[in-house]
């Protein structure tokens, strides 16, 4: 429809531009604009004409060519786009009314009857958005305004339309909000009350019920755990009452929700008693080592020997010294007697220097002749004090056995988790163990081997608390089953009645948000973008964005 008419305007402007003589020469600096817009015009594309038209105006303004051609041009389309929206109206297509009459209005703003147009298609969108108001279909109402508002962003009928259809819509959501708290559905009234807050923010009462139904569900999702003793013979009473206690202290992994002890109706009874408590003590024999003196022997006295070997190298030394010194005197002899025969050609100063030396190095070797003498005399007298032999110890080993006793208790406890209605959900028996060792032997003063007594650091009440202790630490992960399993069960039940029964549905999807943390699964996601317009599940959850 919308391309025949545009087909018979356009056929229609060159016409008129043939009639009127308008493809003539322009000025340079439009005339390029000008003749692209005729070829595109000519080309059937009369909105790429008039883009090339309106630059040519731009850069020329005087050019009466460039003027006459967008006016035209403008006025041509805007008759198109009139028609158009009249078809529209027509076939009753209100936004594809709206949508050409305002191109209508924007080529030719000067035209009333466009502007009439445009209006008569907005009070039939406006109309038909309170009549579904009236039929309390508030979703396409407000979808029907926020496509008006789209196309129309500044109009202010539509935008106080648009205000007064979501007040409306939070109205009548905010009294179902207010039944469904009255019945005690607190999850499809947190879910409401979001609703409304995404419409139109705080709503009357809306943030004081948000917080009642949120402290609600926080309650209804405590993973209450009541832990009880069961019966038990009279001499694991004492171990049983331990293990209750235990229990009622440990920290359960994956469900942020538990609560002990469990305040109201729990969600979890555990009944638990210790059945049996069984030792059993292990020997093991070990061998020992220890050195000891059996007897002495005689051997040489280190210091003995040194003594007597550095007394002969200086014995050797005063030797050598002694022929050191003859010959010094026969070198010195001969130097004074060279010196006395000396004539006048003969070099007095080299046979004084000559003979300087000679009685140098014979004072050396005296002064060092004298020291060995009197250290071969001080080795002697302390060789003579010194010991040739000295005793020496002589060790062996002594080999002795060592008891090594390990105490080992296994603990028996019973275990029954009941659900809703006593419902039997657990039956087992749960087992720790725990041990305590020690070693000891027998003193053997002979041998220097001290005795150790067996003594253990720890007795048996506190080896039975060390074994009830790793019970607890399984029944926490028994217990995180449990929760697990309940959360399941939640998201199972609200997946089977997300389709019939969407209140139902509504219920449990929003306690699971509170007792399962982190990303929902796809279908809860899904379910509450489709049933209520939420994506933001945090703050349904109560949780802000940092």
């Amino acid at each position: 429809m919308s391309r025949i008419l545009r087909g018979t305007a356009q056929l229609k402007l060159l016409a008129v531009f043939w009639s009127l003589g308008l493809f003539l020469s322009a000025c340079s600096g439009a005339k390029a604009h000008i003749q692209r817009g005729d070829e595109l015009l000519q080309a059937n594309l009369p909105e790429q004409a008039l883009a090339e038209y309106r630059q040519a105006s731009e850069k020329d303004p005087e050019n009466p060519q460039a003027r006459a051609r967008v006016a035209q041009v403008q006025a041509s389309l805007a008759q198109v786009a009139g028609e158009e929206g009249k078809l529209f109206l027509q076939n009753q297509d209100f936004f594809g009314a709206v949508a050409a009459f305002r191109r209508a209005v924007a080529l030719k703003p000067q035209e009333p009857m466009h502007r009439k147009n445009l209006s008569q298609a907005v009070a039939h969108l406006l109309a038909a958005a309170r009549k579904q108001q009236e039929n309390n279909e508030f979703k396409s109402a407000r979808s029907t305004l926020e496509q008006l508002r789209k196309q129309l962003p500044q109009d202010g009928e539509v935008k106080q339309a648009l205000g007064q259809a979501k007040y409306v819509w939070a109205k009548k959501l905010y009294a179902d909000a207010e039944q469904f708290l009255a019945r005690d559905l607190f999850g499809n009234a947190l879910a409401i009350l979001a609703q409304v807050h995404s419409l139109v923010g705080v709503f009357r009462e809306s943030a004081a019920l948000e917080v009642q139904a949120r402290e609600k569900l926080e309650q209804t999702a405590r993973f209450g755990i009541e832990v009880l003793p069961s019966k038990t013979k009279k001499r694991f009473r004492d171990s049983t009452a331990g293990m209750v206690q235990q229990l009622r202290q440990i920290s359960v992994e994956k469900c942020p929700t538990v609560a002990m002890p469990a305040e109201g109706k729990p969600k979890i009874k555990l009944r638990v008693a210790v059945s049996k408590i069984s030792f059993e003590q292990d020997k093991d024999l070990e061998t020992g080592e220890q050195k000891y003196q059996s007897g002495t022997r005689k051997v040489d006295n280190p210091v003995y020997l040194k003594m007597q070997e550095e007394r002969g190298r200086n014995q050797a030394r005063i030797g050598e010294l002694a022929e050191d010194l003859e010959k010094d005197d026969t070198i010195i002899e001969q130097s004074r007697q060279a010196f006395a025969d000396a004539g006048p050609d003969d070099d007095e100063e080299s046979l004084r220097s000559r003979l300087q030396k000679a009685e140098k190095l014979q004072a050396q070797h005296r002064a060092e002749l004298s020291q060995c003498q009197n250290k071969v005399d001080e080795l002697r007298e302390k060789i003579r004090k010194t010991p040739a032999e000295l005793d020496e110890p002589v060790y062996d080993t002594f080999n002795y056995d060592i008891k090594k006793i390990t105490r080992k208790v296994e603990v028996t406890v019973k275990w029954l988790a009941l659900g809703d209605g006593g419902v039997r959900l657990e039956r087992e028996e749960l087992t720790g163990q725990a041990e305590v060792s020690d070693s000891s032997h027998q003193a053997r003063p002979k041998y220097g081997v001290s005795g150790d007594p067996l003594v253990f650091d720890k007795n048996d009440e506190e080896i039975i608390a060390e074994a009830l202790a790793q019970v607890s630490k399984e029944a926490s992960g028994r217990c995180s089953v449990l929760c697990a399993g309940w959360q399941d069960e939640i998201l199972s039940r609200a997946n089977q009645a997300a389709v019939a029964a969407v209140i139902e549905a509504t219920e449990d999807y929003v306690l699971y948000l509170f007792v399962k943390p982190g990303p929902p699964p796809s279908e809860v996601v899904r379910f509450f973008q489709e049933q209520f317009e939420l994506s933001d599940l945090d703050a349904l959850r109560g949780i802000e964005k940092k």
